[in-house]
Order: C-alpha cells, then structure tokens, then sequence
C-alpha cells in the first residue's frame, strides 16, 4: 500500500504538535508520521516505531516518506526508529525519506543509540534526498544540534551520507552533525 503513515497518510495544510509510535509498513511514500506531505508545515512532530518499505519506489522517512511544497517547513521534530527499504529502493532517510519543501528545515533530528537507515540509492542519517530550485536552507534556530543524526548506522547502494544521501540544487547546510 502506498501513502502509508503512523498517523496519516496523505496530508495538506500544517501538522504541529503531533506524533506517532509504532511499527509502519508500507509501500511507496511510507512514513513513521506522514506519508505523503504536500503543506504549508511541520511543526513539533515526532515519531518512534520502526519504518518498513515493500516496494523498490520508496520515499521512505522515519518521520514522513516524502515532503513538498513551495516555502514550506520542517522545524522542531524528531524521529527514532529503526528505516529500511529494498536494497535498490530510493530516497530513504532517517527522518524524510525526499525533501523538497523550499522554506527549509531546523532544530529536528533522527535516529536513537542503536537505530539504522538502510536502503538504496540515496540514502541519509537524516534526509534521503533534496533538490530545489531556491534555497532549501538546513539550519540552526538557537542552541544546540539543530540538524544531527544520532543513529548506529546509515547504508545503501550508492548516494549515502550520514545526514543526507543525495543533494542537488542550491541547498545549503549548516550546524550539522553525526552523533555515535
């Protein structure tokens, strides 16, 4: 099944202050809270079970599988299961599996001690996969790790980083951090 979340799964408009635990499993654009996301934003959300994908066309995220919209954002939020899709899925992220909001992304993280990422192509501690045509900004609010991902591990086949897989297009990263 595709558009699958612990919570919802295809959404608009703005969530905040929601979460979701428990194990999902899914097809395409599966996610611990969302699934599919195409709103204004996301704001102090979280997720804890464990994110499973069947298929090879994943977008899979601890949090939300796959995030778009023109200005939107992604602030306050975490995620903190375990992520796993096929080994030749793609855009798999410990927290949004393909991010594509333009407003940008702050203070969120994902993964806990033991939790792994695992997928295909394009695969992050933190996002699978971004691109834009504006700046997608990946930022510090005030205080602390604001971009981080705190799991064991991240693997795939090809495009895999500790916090973002694959980035193309004018993203710019900063406060960024792996914590083993």
């Amino acid at each position: 099944t595709s558009y699958t979340g612990g919570l919802v799964g295809d959404a608009s408009g703005t969530i905040s202050s929601s979460s979701a635990s428990g194990n999902v499993t899914g097809g395409a654009r599966v996610g611990g809270l969302v699934g599919s996301f195409l709103g204004s934003s996301l704001t102090d959300v979280s997720a804890s079970g464990d994110v499973t994908s069947t298929t090879t066309s994943a977008d899979v995220g601890g949090l939300v599988g796959y995030a778009q919209s023109n200005g939107g954002t992604l602030t306050n939020s975490f995620a903190t299961g375990n992520v796993s899709a096929a080994a030749n899925a793609n855009s798999v992220g410990g927290l949004v599996g393909e991010f594509l909001m333009t407003g940008g992304i702050s203070s969120v993280t994902a993964g806990s001690t033991n939790s792994t990422v695992s997928g295909g192509t394009a695969t992050g501690g933190v996002i699978g996969y971004t691109t834009n045509g504006a700046a997608t900004s990946f930022t510090t609010v005030t205080n602390g790790v604001q971009f981080a991902f705190r799991g064991a591990s991240v693997s795939g086949n090809g495009w895999v980083g500790g916090l973002v897989g694959q980035s193309s297009g004018a993203a710019t990263f900063s406060a960024g951090y792996v914590i083993p």
